[in-house]
């Protein structure tokens, strides 16, 4: 009795042990697993990274190779950056990468608007910005505490003169936290807006037609019309001033800087794979002199492209 009691005790043990151990190594498996998915994950996440820098050395390097091409960065030379075959970047996945090129200087630069003496507001260009406000269909209370916080974070700076491209980014994300704006308008805020060194032109060969309409608002819709079928051909070595075109001269007169050339872009570079993606916005600044092209300013792009009402709209 007492040897079949101890056969007893010992068959249960073993079950038990036995039990013990393939629960450990179900764990065992379970971790392994885990930790292979998070490695997988964190690899890709990277690998979406580098992609997107890998998008934005080609980007710069096309916007070096058309200037020193062409002479000149014309609206019709602007590199085309088409979305670019997947690539390999591990062995169980692949990326495909979009480029999309932009001329900064076919927006409005806040930071015109802020005065280089006391940091007071332009009353020159207020005007024009009131209306192209209108002519994007933002608010007037939005517009007012966009150009506040401008203001408020350029006051901060010292008056050097410059202005840091994230000044528009900080100023947004203020009313945004302040529920001041909806996404649809921190969307047409973030892509008809800049903010780049005081003094920057508009280039009116790539600005939008509500921008054109903001600065020299008493042009007639067949004046506009007929420069924007023929902007393209314009003479650029034709200053604004003694330009016989009635839109640049029109534009000349309205108060902003207006000129023919840019020489700031944004390159927004999107990686994916599956579902998950990886966007990235970078500024470039090409020397007009050297065609060499260097970054200003990169960060993780939260604002899709969206059409302002104007640009839909046929004119």
């Amino acid at each position: 009795m007492r040897g079949e009691t101890e056969a007893g005790v010992t068959i249960i043990t073993v079950l038990i042990i036995m039990a013990v151990v393939s629960g450990l190594s179900l764990n065992l498996a379970n971790l392994t697993q885990t930790a292979t998915r998070d490695s997988d994950s964190r690899h890709l996440h990277h690998s979406l990274y580098y992609a997107t820098l890998q998008g934005e050395a080609l980007a710069m390097a096309a916007l070096t190779n058309a200037y020193q091409k062409n002479g000149n960065l014309a609206p019709t030379a602007l590199p085309a950056l088409p979305e670019l075959p997947q690539i390999s970047v591990h062995d169980s996945f692949r990326v495909g990468i979009t480029i999309d090129l932009q001329d900064l200087q076919g927006r409005f630069n806040l930071s015109n608007l802020i005065s280089t003496k006391d940091h007071s507001i332009a009353e020159s260009l207020l005007l024009a910005y009131t209306n192209y406000c209108q002519e994007l269909q933002l608010a007037p209370k939005v517009c007012s505490e966009l150009l506040r916080k401008v203001g408020a974070i350029e006051n901060t700076k010292g008056g050097s003169g410059t202005s840091d491209y994230s000044v528009l980014f900080q100023a947004m994300n203020n009313i945004i936290r302040a529920g001041d704006v909806n996404q649809q308008q921190a969307a047409i805020i973030a892509h008809a807006f800049t903010a780049l060194p005081r003094g920057t032109s508009v280039n009116y060969n790539t600005a939008s037609v509500a921008l054109l309409r903001a600065i020299a608002p008493d042009l007639s819709h067949d004046t506009l019309k007929t420069f924007l079928a023929s902007r393209q051909r314009h003479d650029r070595n034709v200053t604004p001033l003694t330009s016989v075109d009635p839109v640049i001269s029109a534009l000349s007169r309205g108060g902003v800087p207006v000129g023919a050339t840019s020489q700031y872009f944004a390159v927004n570079t999107m990686a994916s794979h599956e579902t998950l993606q990886r966007a990235l916005q970078s500024v470039m600044q090409l020397d007009l002199s050297t065609g060499e092209t260097q970054l200003v300013y990169r960060r993780t792009l939260e604002f899709a492209p969206v059409n302002t009402p104007q640009e839909i709209a046929e004119l």
